[in-house]
């Protein structure tokens, strides 16, 4: 899943991103093991846990933080409507909305290859 993110961010929203980033590598810390994946590969192995669980999901929202949260907005939105969007995200990730907001990164991901592929370009 491509999908292009800010270099750069508002600086009214950095304590906020700067908070949520920290909260997800403490828990990628604090739930981090190296058998949490085994299961996927191994037959037989050992039984999954919810230990295990924890750690795949510690990591897994760290990685879609960047994604789902720090989106880079399409051409043409102004600067005002821009931080509105990005301080939205922000809120609704805080507030537990993670599924709803990689729904949207598929779905826009999935408009632009539809577009690109529409004006003869490549995706890839």
């Amino acid at each position: 899943l491509t999908c292009h993110t800010r270099e750069f961010t508002y600086k009214g929203l950095r304590s906020g991103y700067r908070q949520e980033f920290g909260r997800l590598c403490a828990r990628v810390v604090q739930y981090n093991r190296e058998d949490a994946w085994d299961y996927l590969v191994e037959e037989g192995g050992q039984p999954d846990t919810m230990e295990k669980q924890r750690c795949r999901v510690a990591w897994t929202e760290l990685t879609m933080f960047s994604k789902s949260v720090l989106r880079l907005e399409q051409r043409g939105v102004r600067h005002v409507q821009a931080y509105a969007r990005a301080k939205n995200r922000l809120d609704r990730w805080m507030h537990g909305d993670k599924l709803g907001l990689r729904r949207e990164v598929v779905k826009e991901v999935a408009l632009r290859g539809a577009e690109t592929k529409s004006k003869g370009g490549h995706e890839g």
